[in-house]
């Protein structure tokens, strides 16, 4: 299930060595003034993906290959309890096998 096509603010986070689609990004509210780094884990290569970096507020989900874990925040920076910037690991499972 990948988005490239789907949505126009949608995109895959895929792995930066063997490719595998990991995870899903679907813009929430791109008005928001939030500011994240995104990176996630490869359970199909023991690799991961390259940093993606995403304005406004977000959803994220898994796509036919692989599944969510857990999501680790690294870094945080808040004001008035809402989220201004953040660096987040997302640690995958494999579900299907890739390539």
């Amino acid at each position: 299930m990948t988005t490239e096509n789907d949505d126009p603010g949608a995109f895959t986070i895929k792995c930066s060595n063997c490719m595998a689609p990991l995870v899903d990004v679907w813009k929430k509210n791109k008005e928001s003034e939030q500011f994240s780094s995104i990176r996630a884990s490869c359970e199909h290569c023991g690799d991961s993906s390259f940093i993606r970096e995403q304005e406004g507020e977000f959803y994220i989900g898994g796509t036919d290959y692989t599944a969510i874990e857990s999501v680790e925040t690294i870094d945080s920076e808040e004001k008035n309890a809402k989220i201004l910037k953040q660096t987040i690991f997302i640690h995958t499972l494999k579900v299907k096998e890739y390539g």
